[in-house]
């Protein structure tokens, strides 16, 4: 008797727990009613809400490394060119305008460490170095102006 009521207790159980899921199933195949917002909805519009915010950064990224590119070849054009009026002095002023060109020199190193820097990041990390590349570039044109006022003297 006792094994009559265990087979009929596990197939009670067995009915109920097919039921659920038949059940579950019908209600997953229903389509959703007319505005209302599905969970494939939602994930579908966070997926593209990513995507676009990549996009985004990337673009944004793209724009700042070409615009940094483009300001360290001027920078390095017009350090050259003080490089060249260093090197036709001669004693006292040579020994301070080869000081000051070292500097300068330096400078333009740390700007490109910090571009290279930003080429090689992704996603967002690259916004937290974009602050300190912008006070690298501002101090290198700093210390270009300087250098420059000093040669012209």
């Amino acid at each position: 008797m006792m094994r009559h009521q265990f087979l009929a207790i596990v197939m009670a159980m067995s009915l109920v727990l097919s039921a659920t899921v038949i059940l579950s199933c019908k209600q997953k195949a229903e389509a959703p009613k007319e505005g209302e917002v599905t969970t494939e909805d939602v994930k579908k519009d966070v997926g593209e809400a990513v995507g676009t915010t990549k996009a985004y950064l990337a673009e944004q990224k793209e724009e700042f490394t070409k615009d940094m590119e483009a300001k360290l070849a001027d920078y390095g054009s017009r350090i050259d060119e003080l490089q060249k009026k260093a090197d036709e002095a001669t004693g006292d002023v040579k020994a301070k305008m080869d000081e000051q060109m070292k500097n300068l020199r330096n400078k333009q190193e740390a700007a490109q460490k910090k571009l290279d820097e930003i080429e090689e990041s992704s996603g967002k990390a690259w916004e937290d170095l974009k602050a300190g590349a912008d006070r690298t570039m501002e101090d290198l044109k700093k210390s270009y102006e300087d250098a420059k006022s000093q040669f012209e003297k």
